[in-house]
């Protein structure tokens, strides 16, 4: 099940193990410790360098620490670091789905291009439906989050292995029919929701450069690339960490509206969160799709604000003005399509609740690319949990929203 750190949603919450689902998570002290070598007065032999002795004791001294061999032992150490920092600077720190992307800041070269480990290789085949096309798969959750899990009170599964398991699936699906996908999180790591949204923006400057839809300058893109490398390497969902950057406080920003102008241009990409539903009440049941429009974001950050007084009058989280300038149709389509989809492939997923939503989340407010989230049935739902436990059933639930995707760019979306 999704979480936003930002603002409460109005579907019911439930008891969950690992980190809070409001996303507003403390920082790790440890995660901020520096070991600092506290200023010695004394040598490895024990003799104060500042104090007078005997001078056979100083002789003594010299004879076991030779000027010389130290000397030379500190001269192969600067080396050796010498050696890491310039590997490090000339690869930098990778992260999950995108590789070097993450440069640790003050050590960026400002005249690089977009970094890209794995270079976005689109595929130009007509006779593939999906050839040109990029979806950005978004698997739920990871690492110390694990998502919903059921039973509540000893969980035996974790929402955040099976959003991964049909992400994977549905990648494979996608690729078939001539897709590039990217996958924002490819193993159990935790991955920040900005951290998720900054590889989108990256992974979209990055499509729109190869496709020549690129409407940034030169100084923009590098200007840009900075602000969302620095979000990736603090990875992290709570204000006053910075991780949320340029995407800090509500309405959006200009550095981030410039984004939304490019991104709004990118037909061809399409961001697909993955993840499974979980409620109090059991007898809920089906898959849920959920989008994004103007006034949904509108509406829940003016509650947000009224609600909880800490966001209010923030330096690191500005009450701008409402933005408007999605495609709100557009992702309410993408919603349908996908949710027809499941439903032709696994019909047992038919919901007994509303099919498509639209509401408010972090991983599809803070771009403009037509985006979704599925949430593919109910942990809490017997039958549901027998069909997302089952392997064919996964597979199956892949293959139906793979079949939404092409149903979608079939019909002229």
């Amino acid at each position: 099940m999704s979480q936003d750190p930002r603002v409460p949603s109005p579907r019911n919450r439930r008891p969950h193990t690992g980190a809070p689902r409001d996303g507003r998570r403390p920082l790790n002290p440890q995660d901020m410790r520096r070991t600092h070598a506290a200023p010695g007065s004394t040598n490895n032999n024990g003799f104060d360098r500042r104090t007078p002795g005997p001078p056979s004791a100083r002789r003594k001294v010299r004879r076991k620490s030779p000027v010389f061999s130290v000397v030379i032992v500190c001269l192969i150490f600067a080396a050796i670091a010498l050696a890491i920092y310039l590997v490090n600077r000339e690869n930098p720190l990778n992260t999950p789905g995108f590789g070097d992307v993450s440069a640790a800041p003050g050590n960026r070269d400002p005249n690089a291009d977009i970094r890209t480990t794995e270079q976005l290789l689109l595929i130009n085949d007509p006779s593939l439906p999906l050839s040109g096309k990029l979806i950005l798969l978004d698997p739920g959750h990871g690492g110390t989050d694990s998502g919903a899990v059921y039973p509540f009170d000893q969980p035996r599964y974790y929402e955040a292995e099976w959003n991964l398991a049909i992400a994977e699936a549905t990648r494979d699906k996608l690729e078939a029919q001539g897709a590039v996908v990217i996958m924002l999180r490819d193993d159990d790591a935790w991955v920040s929701l900005y951290h998720r949204v900054a590889l989108a923006h990256l992974y979209a400057m990055e499509y729109a450069k190869q496709t020549g839809e690129l409407t940034l300058s030169d100084s923009e893109v590098r200007e840009l690339t900075g602000m969302l490398d620095d979000i990736i390497e603090i990875n992290s969902d709570t204000v006053d960490s910075g991780g949320m950057g340029l995407m800090s406080g509500t309405g959006v920003g200009a550095d981030l509206a410039k984004l939304f102008a490019q991104e709004i241009l990118l037909d061809n990409v399409l961001y697909v969160s993955i993840h499974c539903n979980s409620n109090e009440m059991s007898s809920l049941h089906g898959a849920q799709v959920y989008y994004v429009t103007d006034d949904t974001v509108a509406e829940s950050e003016r509650r947000l604000l009224e609600e909880d007084p800490s966001y209010q009058n923030r330096a690191d989280f500005p009450d701008r003005e409402v933005y408007y300038g999605r495609d709100n149709d557009r992702n309410a389509v993408l919603a349908t399509y996908i949710y027809d989809g499941i439903l032709s492939s696994v019909p047992q997923l038919e919901t007994n609740a509303q099919s498509t939503v639209a509401d408010n989340f972090a991983v599809l407010r803070e771009h403009n690319l037509t985006g979704v989230m599925v949430e593919v049935g109910f942990m809490t739902n017997a039958d549901d949990r027998d069909t997302l436990t089952d392997d064919a059933s996964r597979g199956k639930i892949a293959e139906g929203i793979c079949e939404g995707i092409l149903a979608f760019y079939a019909d002229g979306n």
